[in-house]
């Protein structure tokens, strides 16, 4: 793919937001629900590889079986022109690494409400048998109201899967 596509299923593309070791993360608008969402793209090249593409579906899956406020909700998962995708809430924030580098270290009182939101996120997705195994700064999105939300389970351990 050498630029970004206009649409991806029914969601028009607006911008790169970032690339990742699997894809990239657009954002899109969806004319249906009149909101913006993040898409999520599977690199063109690991399409053809069916352990790419089930790694990147269960991912799909495992966030979406997770209804909480501080992990990001999955809205669709599809394919559209061989493009593997899924459409997920789009937070207005940065990442919480970004934030430390601009604020520098977090005075107790700013950190212990984000870290129990994380905790919370955490604690949901381990009751229902759901491991993340990339939990780091980069992947904790925070808004402008300082909700954090849980992102990427790529690499997430499913209870009783292989």
């Amino acid at each position: 793919m050498v630029g970004l596509p206009e649409r991806i299923g029914r969601y028009q593309v607006a911008a790169l937001i970032g690339r990742g070791g699997m894809g990239m993360v657009l954002k899109g608008y969806d004319p249906t629900l009149s909101r913006w969402v993040a898409i999520k793209v599977l690199s063109p090249h690991l399409a053809e590889d069916q352990t790419a593409v089930g790694r990147f579906l269960s991912e799909a899956r495992a966030a979406a079986s997770l209804q909480h406020p501080n992990i990001i909700a999955i809205y669709e998962a599809g394919e559209d022109k061989g493009l593997f995708y899924f459409a997920m809430e789009f937070v207005d924030g940065t990442d919480l690494g970004k934030l430390i580098r601009q604020r520098g270290r977090f005075p107790i009182e700013q950190a212990l409400p984000i870290i129990e939101q994380i905790a919370s996120a955490l604690d949901y997705a381990h009751n229902r048998g759901i491991i993340h195994r990339d939990i780091k700064a980069g992947n904790i999105l925070v808004t402008r109201d300082e909700l954090v939300k849980v992102t990427d389970f790529g690499i997430a351990r499913v209870l009783g899967d292989e």
